[in-house]
């Protein structure tokens, strides 16, 4: 008997898993259904294929990764995009896409990768949506997306990076959102909350950016926001913060830049002295923080905190800076 070469058994074995290389009924049905409606504009032909544009499939030919960016596709999502039930990355940002978030997503729950940022969708997040528990990047930023937040958001417990700013989002802010044990990058600003920030948020013990600046946020700074040992960068500006700094903020030992610029915030700057092997940016300009001003912003590479008015006098180093504001004898 013939030995087996190498080359035959390889043959072999690439007959077997062609025999296997089939899309299932669901994705056939669901690219089909998304063909009638953005196939012109693909270039999609014929019967579904891995070979369409803008598709990738995995060994076993169903499809993982559907990425038409910026092609111009001007209608609302399908939600027959549901049947694509092997999708791990769908990557859909800059196509004037209208029209709300489809139902159909929630039934995705092998993706790991959504981008629907820089669209014109409108509407609100679907409750649905909390079934996506192993996606870990989200992005819808910069839509016409309204209404609170779900409180199944806390149910997505595999995203890293959720980018949310430039819509329309109102609050109240789930308390749910503090779940979310994984969450690198949270991203908020330019929205309409008009609530608070939920205490909740002290739990992302993981959090390396929080950016709620122009959210309408309003109330005090959630005193659990200094027991974030990894937040890096802090955005609150251009809010309705009332209220004193935390002293807690000393505990933010990785925190590089704090931003609270254009709020309310009221009371004596505590002592951050232990943030400094860290620090480079402290923005406070436009508060109302009065008392005296620590020395410790001395050191800050970058601090400004104009527009507060302090009791003098002020630190040394303000005689030859304009950023530490004014001051008053008492």
């Amino acid at each position: 008997m013939k030995s087996i070469t190498f080359s035959s058994l390889c043959l072999l074995l690439l007959l077997v898993v062609a025999s296997t290389n089939a899309l299932s009924t669901d994705e056939v049905s669901a690219l089909k259904c998304l063909q009638a409606v953005w196939g012109e504009r693909l270039g999609w032909e014929g019967e579904p294929s891995c070979k369409w544009n803008d598709l990738e499939c995995n060994l076993q030919g169903h499809v993982t990764v559907l990425s038409p960016q910026i092609r111009g596709l001007y209608t609302p999502i399908p939600s027959c995009i549901g049947g694509l039930t092997y999708l791990r990355s769908l990557s859909l940002m800059s196509n004037g896409l209208n029209g709300t978030l489809p139902e159909g997503i929630s039934r995705l729950s092998n993706l790991l990768f959504m981008d629907l940022s820089h669209n014109r969708l409108t509407g609100s997040i679907p409750e649905s949506y909390g079934a996506l528990t192993k996606l870990q990047k989200w992005s819808v930023e910069v839509n016409h997306l309204s209404g609170p937040l779900p409180s199944s958001i806390g149910n997505m417990v595999g995203l890293q990076s959720l980018r949310l700013g430039s819509n329309q989002f109102t609050g109240p802010i789930p308390d749910s959102i503090g779940n979310l044990a994984n969450m690198l990058q949270l991203t908020t600003g330019g929205n309409n909350f008009q609530s608070p920030l939920p205490s909740s948020l002290g739990q992302l013990s993981k959090v390396i950016q929080l950016d709620f600046g122009s959210a309408h946020i309003v109330g005090p700074i959630p005193e659990s926001l200094g027991s974030l040992g990894a937040l890096q960068q802090l955005d609150l500006s251009a809010n309705t913060l009332t209220g004193s700094l935390p002293a807690s903020f000393a505990n933010l030992t990785s925190i590089v830049e704090i931003v609270l610029n254009e709020n309310r915030l009221t009371g004596q700057i505590p002592d951050l002295s232990p943030t400094l092997g860290t620090l480079q940016n402290l923005y406070m300009d436009s508060n109302q923080f009065h008392g005296h001003l620590p020395e410790f912003v001395c050191k800050v590479p970058s601090f400004s905190a104009t527009f507060n008015v302090f009791e003098c006098p002020l630190p040394r180093c303000c005689s030859h800076m304009t950023a530490c504001g004014t001051c008053v004898s008492v």
